[in-house]
């Protein structure tokens, strides 16, 4: 693409989350972390050696390795997850 910038991890994640809401017209309702707003959330485990170099825990979840997910929940309900995710 002629001309396009390069993003950053954490920019990408806003347009892939709040900005996209905002582009729908639904930010009031999902998009972000807050009371009364849907959410389907993840949560990785990033204290392992292979993300002990990145500072910035967005851009380790982007160029990291894969980190071990820890919980997951979808539409406010925890997901069962086997072992070792």
């Amino acid at each position: 693409m002629v001309g396009a910038r390069p993003r950053s991890p954490s920019g990408t994640c806003w347009k892939a989350t709040l900005g996209g809401a905002r582009l729908l017209g639904w930010d009031d309702q999902i998009g972000s972390i807050e009371p009364c707003k849907q959410a389907d959330l993840a949560v990785w485990r990033l204290s392992g050696l292979a993300h002990a170099d990145i500072v910035d825990p967005v851009a380790a979840l982007v160029l990291g390795d894969r980190p071990p997910l820890d919980q997951l929940s979808v539409a406010d309900r925890p997901v069962a997850m086997p072992t070792g995710c």
